[in-house]
């Protein structure tokens, strides 16, 4: 089990099949939607509240960002992130997507598809364990998230990869051959 620096976040550990980030993709949607209902008019205030604001969010976003880093291949609850952070799930939700562009859960997808880029072509890695590994629910899940990010699955990948080397491989080996042969030298 790990914890935050105020002793409040805990991550569970996943079982096989589990929906690793479901449970926070659902609560950031329901935190929108009921944003979105209760929203009034924007309160007014003075400049220099607004700086120091939108500086304290930055820091709340990046302290929220290191968590995720050090934790992303973890089922991580929304509540939980913004206990470590200071802030409430709702304000979370609305600074660190006014701040990255992206919501937290897709934050947390996109370093797992990081790490599955780096891993996936390395010889021997099983696709189904890697998705374990990294938080994802399966490797269907894995695979799914790969394809919409890269435009084709793990698998393909792997063998444009290999093909693209034996290719490159073939190449450089007929070059090899057709420069040391006898016929295709120059004779003067």
């Amino acid at each position: 089990m790990s914890t935050c620096a105020s002793g409040g976040w805990s991550a569970r550990s996943r079982t096989p099949g589990e929906q690793g980030t479901t449970e926070l993709q659902l609560e950031e949607e329901l935190i929108t939607i009921a944003r979105a209902t209760m929203a009034g008019p924007a309160g007014g205030g003075s400049a220099a509240r607004g700086l120091e604001a939108r500086e304290r969010h930055r820091r709340v976003v990046a302290r929220a960002c290191e968590l995720i880093q050090e934790h992303y291949r973890e089922s991580l609850r929304l509540e939980d992130v913004a206990r470590c952070v200071g802030a409430s799930p709702a304000h979370l939700t609305r600074i660190f997507r006014r701040q990255t562009g992206m919501s937290i859960h897709q934050y947390q997808t996109r370093l797992r598809l990081a790490a599955a880029l780096d891993s996936v072509l390395e010889p021997g890695v099983d696709l189904s364990a890697l998705a374990y590994e990294l938080g994802f629910a399966s490797h269907s899940h894995l695979t799914a998230s790969f394809r919409s990010a890269f435009g084709c699955t793990p698998s393909e990948l792997r063998r444009e990869v290999r093909g693209n080397r034996r290719r490159a491989l073939g190449s450089s080996r007929a070059r090899a051959i057709t420069s040391s042969s006898p016929g295709s030298r120059d004779r003067g």
